[in-house]
């Protein structure tokens, strides 16, 4: 199913770069199903191994602990409350971006006053 970034913007379901990647999926248990069928797959395809010790999972608080618990144990992957930052980017979204981005403005100002 994947997220909406934007109105403008298709559904997104995974970002992939060099060595990493996010995928994105309902909390349910036919999507949770899917994507371990596609980890497998990936594994048997391609002969890598996911380090399910370097993978986390991550919920919307309107997830349910049954369902989020099940997903756990299924995927055999630790949950987290939050991310802090992934590229440096936050991996979450707040709803005031001045509070979200507000350690950049810190870092940039912190950084041309050592210029001095």
């Amino acid at each position: 199913m994947g997220v909406k970034i934007a109105s403008t913007f298709p559904m997104l379901s995974y970002l992939l770069f060099a060595d990493d990647s996010l995928i994105f999926f309902r909390a349910s248990v036919e999507d949770c199903t899917s994507v371990k069928e596609c980890l497998k797959a990936y594994e048997l395809a391609l002969g890598q191994l996911i380090n399910f010790e370097k993978s986390v999972l991550s919920f919307s608080l309107n997830t349910s602990l049954a369902l989020v618990d099940w997903i756990k144990t299924t995927l055999m992957i630790p949950v987290v409350q939050g991310h802090d930052v992934y590229l440096g980017l936050p991996t979450f979204s707040l709803s005031s971006k001045r509070v979200q981005f507000g350690y950049l403005l810190e870092r940039v100002v912190r950084k041309i006053k050592g210029w001095g």
